[in-house]
């Protein structure tokens, strides 16, 4: 049995080494830090300065916002092309290194390696970045964040809040260290070579005859429940390439041998204790609850209930570049209770929209390509019903929002309706209900997570 132990350690051991060499290869820091300076924070700060004064002074809207768009989509198409530029030079170091880790990996564990594909082979199946996929998120980049600014003026407009409010909140949320845009980018050329650098090691090892690999995730701090699940798991080699969330860590290890001849031990044909859920069971409890915590205030009693399986966490989402990609389920996939004891609260009434809107805005409406169908005068405030309040743009809920889209938990949703809510206060808005702020900060993480970026 301590024979058993010691081979435990010494593969967990080696699928730590995986998991730092491709952490050390993949160029990370060089990359954000051209994201970072490239960024037009001066000439977003700029722009949206030319549109506070402008409302300040009075002037007419529509001009003010036309010009606006204008600008914004400018600023971020050019910006598209600093991203592209950055994704490719991340791309084939990226490509390089995975080949040769892999190569190394079948040595170590062979001793050998057969005839090897080229490494101009092996680059040619894995590159990303000349995907149609790619240039559709280019393409989208600058009307996309430009669309979001539009947006909010044009709602702003027609709920009659406060422009001069909104102006201020947006430069902010455009221009601050935590900027969406700016986000956008990171997240996008990090992934992105992370896959590359998966996929020509998974390329070769196909090539080399591996038939199977192992799922190995950090197992730190900032591991998420979801990676905590998969930890372990063995996957063919010809039909599945490791596929974590954006801004994933975790690393594949081929089996180069069985696991009886790596082990020692007779009749073994899997790995014993070596899964995240053996490793997870383990744990103190208090580390147990950390884990949990992401998916929910209730999750780890739902969990010692036997609500969820540890191995139910894992769910996928689609992504038009890199496929099919892990998240952690909801709480509510997961069937663990939100609602406080005592029963479910009734359902709010659905609230209709205003039925007439300033007339203004039909200008606006056409240059922005929302449309340009004729808009009645707006009725007076007693005559109009209520509407659900739009979604600010304040850099706590934009942070909020990513902290969301990255990780997927309950928990940083209820985070983001939070900072949705209290946003709103902070505008003089009228504070949205719960259940509809949650469906507007759904709506928000879909359009980021399931879209291109």
């Amino acid at each position: 049995m301590g024979s058993t132990r010691s081979n435990q350690r010494e593969l967990l051991a080696l699928m730590r080494r995986i998991y730092n060499a491709q952490k050390n290869a993949v160029p990370f820091a060089p990359v954000v830090t051209a994201l970072k300076r490239a960024y037009p924070r001066q000439e977003l700060r700029d722009t949206f300065n030319t549109l506070i004064g402008a409302l300040d002074s009075g002037q007419p809207i529509p001009p003010a916002l036309e010009q606006l768009s204008g600008r914004l989509l400018g600023l971020f198409t050019q910006y598209a092309g600093q991203i592209e530029q950055q994704a490719r030079a991340a791309e084939r170091p990226a490509q390089v290194a995975g080949y040769e880790q892999a190569l190394r990996i079948l040595e170590l564990g062979r001793g050998n390696t057969q005839l090897a594909p080229t490494l101009q082979s092996i680059m040619a199946a894995s590159r990303y970045t000349d995907e149609p996929a790619f240039h559709d998120i280019l393409n989208s980049y600058g009307p996309f964040h430009a669309g979001r600014a539009t947006n909010a003026f044009t709602s702003a407009m027609i709920e009659g809040n406060n422009l001069n409010v909104l102006a201020r909140q947006l430069r902010a949320s455009f221009t601050d260290g935590n900027a969406l845009p700016l986000f956008d980018a990171i997240r996008l050329c990090r992934t992105l070579p992370l896959y590359a650098y998966r996929s020509a090691s998974n390329e070769l090892y196909k090539q080399q005859g591996i038939e199977k690999w192992l799922w190995s995730a950090a197992l730190d701090d900032r591991t998420c429940p979801s990676c905590w699940a998969m930890h372990g798991r063995v996957f063919l080699v010809a039909l599945a390439m490791l596929n974590d969330h954006h801004l994933g860590r975790c690393a594949s290890v081929p089996l180069t041998q069985t696991w009886e001849a790596l082990l020692g031990i007779q009749g073994f044909d899997a790995p014993p204790d070596l899964t995240g859920v053996e490793l997870f069971n383990e744990l103190p409890e208090t580390r147990q609850r950390q884990i949990l915590d992401g998916l929910g205030k209730n999750a780890f009693q739902s969990w010692k209930d036997g609500v969820f399986n540890f191995n139910d966490i894992p769910g996928t989402y689609q992504n038009a570049l890199f496929g099919e990609m892990r998240r952690a389920r909801t709480a509510n996939e997961l069937g663990i209770p939100t609602n406080a004891p005592g029963g479910t609260r009734p359902a709010r009434p659905r609230v209709s929209a205003p039925a007439n809107i300033q007339g203004a805005l039909t200008p606006v409406l056409v240059g922005s390509g929302f449309g340009g169908q004729s808009i009645p005068p707006r009725a007076p405030r007693s005559a109009r019903p209520v509407a659900p309040p739009v979604p600010t743009t304040l850099s706590a809920y934009d942070l909020a929002l990513r902290q969301a889209v990255q990780s997927g938990s309950p928990a940083s949703v209820r985070a983001a309706v939070r900072a949705y809510q209290e946003a709103q206060r902070l505008a003089g808005q009228p504070v949205t209900g719960k259940r509809l702020a949650e469906r507007i900060v759904l709506d928000d993480i879909r359009r980021a997570s399931s879209g291109l970026f």
